[in-house]
C-alpha cells in the first residue's frame, strides 16, 4: 500500500534551558503517495522534530496527521520505517539477525528470501553472516537502509542517512538510493542539509524556516538522476538562495 500524508496545523513546543522552544508552528504539508519529499532548512528549523512527529516518536501539541492511499482513501494503521544518521545495528548479531528483527513475524524461509532480496537491492550480497564490526561505514549504512525497507513500509522516514559518510561513499550511496527509490516506489521523507542531495533524489523539496514551510520546490525531472546534470543547476541555485536570505 502506497501511502500519502497530510499534515495540518502541526504545533510542537518543549522546554530547553528555561525557555520554550517551538520547532513547529502551525505547520502544514502534503506528502504525495509514491514520491520522495526532501526537507531542507537551517539548523534548529524543526526538520528532525517533524520526522519524530510523523513517526509518533514525539507527541504533537496540536494539529492533525492523516494517512491515505493512492485513491485518496484513509489509511488507519500505515507501516512506518525509520533510517537514522548511523546504522544502529546490534553489534552482537549478524547482518541476517539484525535484518530478521524487522520481519520476525514471517516464516523462516520467507524471512531468508526477503533478506537475500533486500541485500541484493542495496548491493551487499553474501554478507548475511558478518557482524557489524566486520563492515565498513558505507556497508553498515547500506544494511541500515536494508533494515528500513525490508518490511516494505508504506512510509519510509530518513534522517540524514548519508551525512556521516565520506564524500565518495556518500556519493555512491546517493546514486544507488536513487535507483532503489525508483524501483520501490514507496513514499519517503528525507531530512537533509545537502542541497545537491535534495535535488538529486527528491520529487519535491520543502524549505523550513521558523517552524513553517517557507517554500516548496517541485523537481520535475526524470529519475534516476546523475551528478553533473546541467538540468539540476536551476533547482540547486533556487534552494541555495533560501539558505542565504
Amino acid at each position: 500500500m502506497v501511502t500519502g500524508v497530510t499534515l495540518k496545523g502541526i504545533c510542537k513546543s518543549f522546554q530547553s534551558r528555561g525557555r520554550v522552544v517551538s520547532p513547529l508552528k502551525d505547520f502544514s504539508l502534503n506528502l504525495e503517495p509514491g514520491k520522495l519529499t526532501a526537507v531542507l532548512g537551517k539548523s534548529g528549523c524543526g526538520k528532525t522534530t517533524l520526522l519524530k512527529v510523523i513517526s509518533g516518536l514525539e507527541e504533537r501539541d496540536a494539529g492533525e496527521i492523516s494517512f491515505f492511499d493512492e485513491a485518496g482513501r484513509p489509511v488507519s494503521s500505515p507501516k512506518l520505517s525509520l533510517v537514522f544518521q548511523d546504522p544502529r545495528l546490534l553489534p552482537w548479531k549478524t547482518v541476517e539477525e539484525n535484518l530478521s528483527l524487522a520481519i520476525r513475524h514471517l516464516p523462516e524461509e520467507e524471512r531468508k528470501q526477503r533478506i537475500r532480496e533486500v541485500l541484493e537491492l542495496v548491493r551487499l550480497p553474501e554478507v548475511e553472516a558478518l557482524y557489524p564490526s566486520e563492515l565498513s561505514g558505507g556497508m553498515a549504512q547500506r544494511v541500515g537502509l536494508a533494515r528500513g525497507i525490508i518490511a516494505k513500509p508504506d512510509l519510509l522516514l530518513l534522517d540524514e542517512p548519508f551525512s556521516a559518510l565520506d564524500f565518495m561513499t556518500r556519493s555512491r550511496l546517493q546514486m544507488d538510493f536513487s535507483k532503489i527509490q525508483d524501483e520501490l516506489g514507496m513514499t519517503m521523507v528525507l531530512i537533509t542539509h545537502d542541497v545537491n542531495e535534495a535535488v538529486l533524489l527528491s520529487d519535491k523539496t520543502v524549505f523550513l524556516e521558523e517552524g513553517k514551510v517557507k517554500q516548496e520546490v517541485n523537481i520535475a525531472l526524470p529519475k534516476p538522476r546523475r551528478f553533473g546534470d546541467q538540468n539540476l543547476l536551476p533547482f540547486q541555485q533556487t534552494l541555495f538562495n533560501f539558505f542565504l536570505t
